[in-house]
């Protein structure tokens, strides 16, 4: 491999890292309610910026593309075990879990700070 190729690839992981971190963070300021409570709406939003995201991110040719693939899924992966093993690594990427029912009843101040709606 010559030089300019391994530049493309480093690039292209680099830039697959860059997206796979917009993505979570994203998803970390839309908050649980983007997991518990999607609409359709907001999963338009979601896959519209992913798109926008991919679209800025991966660059032309099937070698670019594998390796984008392989990156984002390796990140992911190493981010599902880091998390498994840090609370502290779980709590700054999942947030820390909030009880919406306390002792039997509903607690609706925890479901509007959660931005969920009673139904």
């Amino acid at each position: 491999m010559n030089v300019s190729v391994i530049q493309d690839v480093l690039l292209q992981v680099g830039l697959a890292l860059v997206y796979y971190a917009v993505l979570v963070t994203i998803m970390r300021l839309a908050g649980k309610r983007l997991a518990g409570q999607t609409t359709t709406f907001d999963l338009v939003i979601l896959i519209t910026i992913s798109v926008v995201l991919q679209t800025t991110a991966l660059r032309d040719g099937v070698l670019n593309a594998l390796i984008f693939i392989a990156t984002v899924f390796g990140s992911h992966q190493l981010l599902a075990v880091a998390c498994a093993r840090s609370t502290r690594i779980r709590r700054i990427v999942r947030s820390c879990p909030r009880h919406v029912i306390q002792n039997g009843r509903v607690d609706h101040e925890a479901l509007a700070r959660e931005e969920l709606s009673y139904d």
